[in-house]
């Protein structure tokens, strides 16, 4: 069972806690990510349905609960407040600088014997990000 920690902008108090956990603790962390991972992959809306519930408490009823409106995205970052948007932004920079280093490109090869070989790359039409306040750190145990 995973259990939530908070902790309240305190960094050291993070690293230390997560700096302290041993391999078996991790072993399980993963073990427990992949099961969700391998859920959500079998049974798709389902099982988001399922840990909507189970870890927020959030009852999904139609497709549209899945989509974030835009007067929810208002009224979250009033929630959280001007200084957090902040950070925000400038982490979505520092990502985005850091990222284009890993950027593949798409290319082709054109055999003499007419096989053709490459790699075609495309963005993703939509992602989930999801952003707690305070920082919140699942784990399985300390």
């Amino acid at each position: 069972m995973l259990t939530i920690n908070y902790f309240q902008g305190n960094i050291k108090e993070i690293v230390k806690k997560l700096g302290s956990r041993n391999e078996e603790t991790k072993k399980e962390v993963t073990e427990d990510v992949m099961k969700i991972i391998n859920n959500v992959k079998e049974n798709g809306d389902k099982a988001l349905i399922e840990y909507a519930k189970k870890f927020d408490n959030y009852t999904i009823t139609k497709k549209e609960d899945f989509i974030v409106t835009q007067e929810e995205i208002d009224e979250g970052a009033r929630e959280v407040g001007d200084n957090f948007i902040r950070i925000l932004e400038r982490t979505k920079k520092q990502i985005t600088e850091f990222h284009k280093n890993q950027l593949d490109k798409s290319w082709s090869l054109y055999k003499e014997n007419g096989v053709i070989m490459g790699q075609l790359v495309r963005p993703l039409e939509k992602v989930a990000v999801y952003v707690g306040t305070p920082v919140e750190v699942y784990s399985r145990s300390f």
